[in-house]
């Protein structure tokens, strides 16, 4: 069934001799593709194959393809799945439970859903058994199968399907520490490496920015908080730092090691503000914190000002990030990118600024509340970033507006999944920024970014729990 028809009510797709009736479509709908799924908790290799193919179709669109591999977001690296199939059994069931899920999720398929939870579970003991192995070593195909387990739980009908997932991200962060330099040896090993790191920074520094500098946050009973006072990365270690950047290669790579040091200021600002400590070393420690910020920002700004391929969104986006917009009652205009990879890297060094300016401010506040002294200066490199002399917290909340810009562009249908989740920790941060503010115009925007996550909730994408607990606002 190809092409654009009109098909009854139920749709009828054949699924290993079965009869399927799908209740989602509505008589007169209309489809522009095979939608012919063949699902089974143990399907032949071609049915699988299909499978696979209708989810990163999907995922990520073949029409969004960019030739350069350098050029590709890290999302991409489904892509190599087809490839891989028949090379290992666990990554067979893995990628087959992926897809079904993935698919069962976003179409609201009962039965794709249930499948998937069996294909879980056989590929979860399947993985148990090799770890206890006593030859067991963790090659890229357990490392595949790993992430692609890890991945089907945000779309998973697991209750604790957050727990899965992180449970997953860090065992395999700590797999791929075991196995150093060499993971960089294959293509596949450096896209793993990738991938890893990219999921296990973003989730620390957005639950770490949830939790350290939302103001409803700040107040939380120590008592109550100390069996979660540290979250830490294993991908962050100092003895990573060399595998890290043999691995980067592109420019949205560069910038991941210039974020890595945020979530560990947001630990000491969390501790700073639960623990007891005496306050000459309450203000030394503020201090700190602010010197140790404002030089990941200067980090994160020479990035962008060195990145050539950015260089031509500028004026688009600084028009978006213009002064004159803090007053305006209407939302910041859209903004496009040649491709996902710009938008990527933009929409997360903005998400990554707001946290760090954030933790800037925060720590001013303690500071004044710690000491009569003088704040420390920071406007030197804030001018040289917008030439204006604002405050940090009005910058970042032009960053939020930025983010905002490019919520039209990242969601689109021909952006795949790929897209959306692009934006997701982004626009939790400038959700949760534009929460902390009082004035109208921010909870108009507020409101906004808590619109597109419902929407992308409504295509199937699972959020984290704690990050939703979180909000100030408790959306």
């Amino acid at each position: 069934m190809t092409g654009t028809q009109k098909i009854p009510s139920h749709m009828i797709i054949a699924r290993n001799w079965e009869i399927y009736e799908n209740p989602i479509l509505d008589s007169g709908s209309e489809i522009t593709q095979d939608t012919r799924i063949f699902a089974a908790p143990n399907p032949r290799p071609s049915q699988r194959g299909q499978l696979l193919a209708h989810f990163i179709n999907s995922f990520c669109p073949d029409c969004f393809q960019v030739p350069d591999e350098a050029a590709r977001p890290h999302h991409y690296w489904v892509q190599r799945l087809p490839g891989l199939q028949g090379t290992s059994a666990l990554l067979d069931t893995a990628m087959s439970t992926l897809a079904a899920a993935y698919l069962g999720q976003t179409r609201g398929d009962r039965q794709l859903q249930m499948q998937s939870l069996l294909l879980y579970e056989e590929a979860v003991k399947t993985l148990s058994r090799s770890m206890t192995a006593p030859a067991f070593i963790a090659d890229d195909y357990t490392l595949a199968s790993i992430m692609c387990l890890g991945m089907s739980e945000m779309y998973s009908q697991h209750l604790d399907h957050e727990h899965g997932w992180f449970s997953h991200n860090k065992g395999g962060c700590e797999l791929i520490k075991s196995r150093g330099l060499s993971i960089l040896e294959t293509e596949l090993g450096r896209d793993l490496f990738i991938r890893f790191r990219v999921t296990g920074i973003w989730r620390d520094l957005t639950l770490g920015a949830s939790k350290a500098l939302n103001k409803a946050n700040q107040a939380v009973d120590a008592v109550h908080s100390s069996a979660e006072t540290k979250w830490s990365f294993a991908l962050a270690d100092p003895g990573m730092a060399r595998l890290s950047q043999t691995a980067s290669q592109s420019y949205y790579d560069l910038l991941i090691e210039k974020i890595i040091p945020i979530p560990s200021v947001l630990q000491d600002i969390w501790t700073l503000s639960i623990q007891p400590i005496c306050q000459p070393e309450k203000i030394t420690r503020a201090k700190a914190l602010i010197k140790r910020s404002v030089a990941i920002a200067e980090s994160l700004f020479s990035w962008y000002a060195t990145t050539d391929c950015l260089q031509f969104c500028k004026k688009d986006t600084s028009a978006v990030m213009s002064p004159s917009n803090a007053s305006t009652n209407t939302l910041p205009a859209p903004v496009t990118f040649p491709n996902l990879l710009v938008a990527q890297a933009l929409t997360h060094y903005w998400a990554a600024m707001i946290v760090v300016l954030r933790c800037i401010t925060i720590c001013h506040e303690k500071l004044s509340c710690f000491s009569s002294e003088a704040p420390i200066p920071t406007k030197a490199w804030l001018f040289v970033h917008l030439t204006v002399d604002m405050d940090p917290q009005t910058i970042a909340r032009q960053f939020a507006d930025a983010i905002i810009s490019s919520v039209e562009y990242c969601i689109a249908a021909d952006k795949g999944t790929a897209g959306s989740i692009i934006l997701l920790h982004p626009l939790s941060i400038a959700k949760d920024l534009y929460a902390n503010e009082a004035d109208v115009l921010a909870k108009q925007k507020q409101a906004f970014c808590i619109g597109v996550l419902k929407t992308l909730m409504a295509r199937g994408l699972r959020f984290s729990h704690a990050l939703i607990q979180l909000s100030s606002q408790g959306h």
